[in-house]
């Protein structure tokens, strides 16, 4: 592998808005024709990612994100939905939420992930605040009752099936958007494994794209 110029591992850091099982099947799909290259995976949040490419720690980088000197590849735009479990009392008000509304209970927020943590996801200064280092966790959490939170719809696709969360009605703010970009340390000099899986990255991304807009 190395005389062919394989890399044997890659390092990479992918922000915890990208749907799990999708990532894992990108992964499977890359090691059945790359077996040899160990992937090294940061699961990471805001400039977690970011710092970690800056200090030219990961080859690859899929955040929403996109650091200083660095070009950023579109990925995907995400929608970030407001969400509660159905008990939660913002779903009994008979109308629509302000934000007014949400500031008097608890937000669940998912910590910057970076040593310096420059960056900080929405916070509406409400009276009560959990931060969690996980998007896993705070869903959870929102199911328990615990909070609310916007959260990528991709990610609870089941759940809002299901009825175990449900979007808030609001008056306005309930949908939020961002974009997952692709960052490369050195795209002149990435290998043959490196190339390969961007491309799996960026097929996955546009195959999520287009069943959730229905294309």
């Amino acid at each position: 592998s190395l005389s062919r110029g394989i890399e044997p591992r890659l390092d990479l850091a992918i922000d915890v808005v990208f749907p799990y099982d999708e990532l894992l099947c990108v992964l499977a799909q890359f090691s059945d024709s790359f077996p040899d290259t160990r992937i090294e995976l940061v699961e990471s949040v805001l400039s977690g990612g970011h710092d970690l490419l800056l200090a030219g720690l990961v080859d690859v980088l899929v955040s929403t994100v996109v650091p200083p000197g660095f070009v950023g590849e579109p990925l995907m735009r995400l929608e970030f939905v407001c969400v509660t479990c159905p008990e939660h009392p913002l779903q009994t008000l008979q109308r629509s939420a302000t934000l007014q509304d949400l500031k008097q209970y608890r937000q669940m927020v998912t910590r910057d992930s970076g040593p310096q943590r420059r960056f900080s996801a929405p916070w509406l200064e409400a009276e009560q605040r959990w931060t969690v280092s996980n998007l896993t966790t705070s869903i959870r959490a929102i199911k328990q009752g615990l909070g609310f939170a916007w959260v990528p719809r991709l990610q609870i696709q089941e759940e809002l099936r299901s009825g175990t969360l449900l979007p808030l009605d609001m008056e306005e703010g309930g949908l939020r958007y961002g974009e997952l970009y692709l960052v490369y340390k050195d795209k002149d000099g990435a290998g043959p494994a490196t190339r390969y899986l961007t491309d799996l990255l960026q097929a996955s991304c546009e195959r999520m794209q287009k069943a959730y807009t229905g294309e």
